[in-house]
């Protein structure tokens, strides 16, 4: 069990019944969670709305080891390392942006406010890496999400590395590494703001951040954008399998096709989670003539590596939101990827370098999809 769990006392903040619900309605139980403990209680349904969810589970007697373990999960899901990326163009290869930030810095991230509950662990802080980059790094702690009941502090991490890179295009990337809702909204403001302050100094040209958002894509193109991301064929990254996908039903685009391999969800499931072998033969996603029907919104998939005298395998997610964890509006999210597991290696320094190798050819796979779909765009 995880070490946040072993640390509560399960005698005096055990939950049930009303007081349960509220927990399990919060943001922070994942549907997915629910259907597991249920499942394990030998309830099994064809629908994972927490409407339907959340009232059974409710009305069970979890044990101190099954409600630790909905804790610990949690509180794991949300601490591990979730990244966004933002663009922007660069006037000129001349263009002074690395000074304009370091020598700026505590104006750029003047007046940050936190969230109630949260306060800075270690103040934000800017280091120089290399010629091309800069890295702001912080650290935050809280109390849990549910302190009548947890008296538990959390601490989370969160930063930016701002790196100048050239694809064709003169490009400023700001990669936004995340461990929680408010390190994430601490990273936007942040980005926003390095923005704000280098397009008044002339040094880029857009008065925004650029990111890969929901909204870029129509329902064909964000599927064809996701089955993309399997295409690594590289030594440094080159992919395996897909492990799980989560679709959504969009009932604004019609009746379904009178087809039994997609028919069957008619008025019947808005949302589905698949996983399994031979994803990519599945009808939802080979069929093309489905694909105007369905929001695909998360990917998971496995991939092989190899990073200096380090190789293996790793687990990665790919994924739209950040609203809530059960809203089905992702209307203007952000895309997410999360390094979820890699193969042990010989130590934690090792592991970090294999991380950020990973990452970045994690980045450069999205960033090729992305332009493979605007080319199609502008294709006759």
């Amino acid at each position: 069990m995880n070490a946040i769990a072993k640390q509560l006392d399960l005698d005096r903040c055990m939950l049930w019944g009303d007081r349960l619900r509220v927990l399990l309605n919060s943001n922070h139980i994942s549907y997915g969670e629910i259907n597991e403990l249920l499942r394990e209680k030998g309830i099994f349904l064809d629908s994972s709305d927490r409407s339907v969810t959340v009232p059974l589970l409710s009305a069970c007697l979890l044990t101190p080891e099954e409600f630790g373990r909905l804790i610990a999960r949690s509180y794991s899901r949300e601490s591990s390392e979730k990244y966004k990326t933002d663009k922007l163009t660069l006037v000129s290869d001349a263009a002074d942006w690395r000074s304009s930030i370091l020598e700026n810095f505590d104006t750029i991230v003047g007046g940050l406010s936190l969230e109630s509950g949260h306060e800075f662990v270690d103040q934000p802080t800017i280091t120089s890496p290399s010629q091309d980059s800069l890295e702001i790094t912080y650290r935050l702690k809280k109390e849990d999400y549910s302190k009548d009941f947890i008296d538990q502090e959390l601490q989370f991490s969160g930063g930016l590395t701002i790196s100048k890179r050239s694809d064709g295009v003169l490009t400023l990337e700001f990669q936004r590494t995340h461990t929680s809702k408010e390190t994430d909204r601490i990273n936007g403001i942040f980005s926003k703001s390095c923005t704000n302050y280098l397009k008044s100094k002339g040094v880029v040209n857009e008065p925004t951040p650029q990111s890969i958002k929901f909204d870029n894509f129509n329902n064909e193109e964000r599927i064809q954008f996701f089955l993309l991301l399997t295409g690594a064929t590289g030594k440094a990254l080159n992919f395996d399998e897909l492990s799980e996908i989560e679709i959504i039903r969009d009932e604004s685009a019609g009746s379904l096709p009178n087809d039994p391999a997609i028919s069957w969800m008619e008025g019947k499931v808005k949302k589905i989670r698949v996983s399994g072998e031979k994803l990519d033969k599945l009808g939802l996603i080979t069929n093309k003539g489905f694909h105007r029907y369905c929001f695909l919104i998360k990917m998971s998939a496995r991939y092989q590596f190899q990073s200096g005298a380090n190789k293996g395998s790793c687990a990665v997610d790919f994924w739209f939101g950040g609203k809530t964890a059960h809203d089905r509006d992702f209307s203007n999210t952000e895309m997410n990827i999360s390094i979820e597991r890699i193969s042990k290696v010989s130590n934690r320094t090792a592991e970090q370098e294999v991380r950020r190798s990973i990452l970045r050819s994690l980045c450069d796979l999205r960033d090729t999809a992305m332009n493979t779909i605007l080319s199609k765009r502008s294709s006759p």
